[in-house]
């Protein structure tokens, strides 16, 4: 059963790195424009890209965790799912080894991506996120949408961890057929 949770998270995750794919194809081709106008480049779409990128971060590791620790995965606390999958045993250079490692060496990264999942306003203060206007640094008020709300460089690591996370689960998932009881 777990396994089957795990591939339809799996799917839905590489369907939403297809979207940011594209996505971040249309985005270069807005700020390569823009840069020919003598315009520092930028994207309205760098917001999206980062919510796609995010939702495979998210669904990669639910699918990790479902295939190997069989553990439930009904909340958004991929921190949760983080530390269910480091502390299951493993050993070097088997599955959940390869996985262990991916997810500790990217782990500052991991918890950037993740905290622009769209929250409920603290106080005054709406955090940076990638769907509602939040407060920056100085106060105001920004839509995510808008110019260096999200930088491409920003959006380019983002897109990598994504790629990162996805080919972990695509890989670890596959394996798992043919070593279950890993």
């Amino acid at each position: 059963m777990a396994s089957l949770f795990a591939h339809v998270w799996l799917e839905q995750a590489l369907s939403d790195m297809r979207v940011a794919t594209l996505l971040l194809q249309i985005a270069e081709a807005d700020a390569a424009k823009d840069a020919g106008a003598g315009v520092e480049g930028h994207s309205d779409l760098y917001c999206q890209i980062a919510s796609k990128c995010q939702q495979v971060v998210e669904k990669g590791i639910k699918a990790i965790c479902l295939e190997f620790m069989g553990s439930t995965v009904s909340s958004h606390s991929v921190d949760r799912y983080i530390k269910t999958i480091c502390l299951a045993p493993a050993r070097r250079n088997d599955v959940v080894y390869y996985v262990q490692n991916a997810l500790k060496s990217n782990r500052a990264d991991i918890r950037n991506i993740i905290a622009l999942v769209p929250r409920s306003p603290e106080g005054d203060k709406t955090p940076k996120n990638t769907e509602y206007p939040y407060h920056n640094a100085s106060g105001s008020l920004v839509a995510p949408a808008s110019r260096n709300a999200f930088l491409l460089n920003e959006i380019k690591i983002h897109y990598r961890l994504a790629g990162v996370i996805l080919g972990r689960a695509k890989t670890s998932i596959a394996l798992a057929k043919f070593n279950p009881t890993v």
